[in-house]
């Protein structure tokens, strides 16, 4: 079962003269109000975090209306209806949409269906085409992107039609730390230190992501297709960078910044980045090897030593008490927690745990250098 964030829509009548349309003898329009849930939020290093929102943490959405299904554009010739407006959930009570009115039936005749579509993060999305049916966001790996799809209601209706959110990225956390089996074999973190330096930079690429010169910042576009709610995403600087930075958890700020980050003893969440998903796949070669899907670069500096090193990710699951297998299928929405040992040696063990943003617990597998 598919964890999702919800907008409920729910039609409350509500009478004002200003709204008097004079049709049929009825005078009255209904108002379009909002409310916000989010059910079984599993705690994640995304902005949103909260299992409801509040007044510490709202939930801020863009919402776009239309009277054509897939067809969004900001605004229309009466009587056709769109519009593009904001919501902020600061609670569960149900909240006016501004800028939406549901148009009263002429005796006898259907009522109007207006329907909506909505988007996370609130501001920043634009519609790359003319016909308005597809919505456009640049992502950097610092944001959370979600899309509920199309959903319509209509004046009177009993039945609340509902907004389904659902991650677009793939987000990765990762810990540092020295390798738990040194500790205990004396090793102190001064061997570590001193064998590695600081590090200076860690960022991901997909292995199907073109590489070319790297640049001070990777931007991505996500497209949505307002009718199918189908997602893309490409590349929007040129030449493409060789990845998606990380960022400080709890933060918008690049990890790990100007000065770096000195390795501690203790395993420590530091980093996240979000980006774009990839096709897992389950190949085999000659060789009898599985493909990566990612690889997770890291920069240490060391006085003038200066070392790179690349980890790839093969990404893994597991059943229960079944031994580890190849994770295969679209990893949007899904996250993976990856552990890096630091080594005297000055190698890098590293284990990936992955964990959905579905319902039903997680996977684990262990992979070494």
């Amino acid at each position: 079962m598919r964890k999702y964030c919800y907008i409920f829509l729910a039609l409350l009548p509500f009478f004002i003269s200003c709204d008097k349309i004079g049709r049929d003898g009825v005078d009255e329009k209904q108002n379009v109000y909002l409310g916000a849930n989010i059910l079984e939020q599993e705690e994640t290093r995304a902005p949103y975090m909260d299992t409801a929102p509040s007044g510490n943490n709202p939930l801020e959405v863009a919402v776009w209306a239309s009277t054509v299904s897939g067809y969004y554009p900001e605004s229309a010739v009466s009587p056709a209806i769109a519009a593009h407006t904001e919501a902020r959930f600061a609670n569960n009570d149900m909240q006016l949409l501004n800028g939406v009115l549901y148009p009263t039936p002429a005796t006898g005749k259907e009522p109007t269906r207006i329907y909506f579509v909505s988007l996370y993060p609130q501001k920043g999305w634009s519609n790359p085409t003319d016909d308005y049916s597809k919505a456009q966001f640049k992502f950097n790996g610092s944001q959370d992107v979600m899309f509920a799809s199309e959903v319509y209601g209509y004046y009177d209706i009993q039945t609340r039609p509902t907004l389904s959110f659902k991650h677009l990225l793939t987000l990765f956390n990762v810990k540092i730390g020295m390798d738990p089996l040194e500790l205990e074999a004396g090793v102190t973190i001064e061997y570590i230190r001193e064998a590695w330096g600081k590090i200076q930079n860690m960022y991901i690429e997909r292995v199907d992501q073109s590489t070319a010169d790297f640049l001070t910042e990777h931007v991505e576009d996500v497209i949505i297709d307002l009718e199918s709610s189908e997602a893309k995403f490409e590349t929007s600087v040129e030449p493409a960078s060789l990845g998606t930075w990380f960022y400080k958890v709890g933060e918008n700020n690049q990890f790990p910044g100007g000065t770096g980050y000195e390795i501690t003893s203790n395993v420590t969440h530091v980093a996240y980045t979000m980006c774009a998903p990839t096709d897992a796949t389950v190949k085999f070669g000659d060789t009898n090897t599985a493909t990566p899907e990612y690889v997770l670069t890291i920069v240490t500096k060391k006085g003038e030593d200066i070392r790179e090193m690349e980890i790839k990710l093969d990404l893994m699951k597991s059943n229960g008490n079944e031994p580890a297998s190849l994770y295969s299928g679209s990893t949007s929405g899904k996250q993976f927690d990856i552990t890096l040992y630091f080594k005297k040696s000055k190698t890098i063990r590293h284990t990936v745990e992955v964990t959905s943003w579905e319902t039903g617990g997680y996977g684990h597998g262990n992979l070494y250098d």
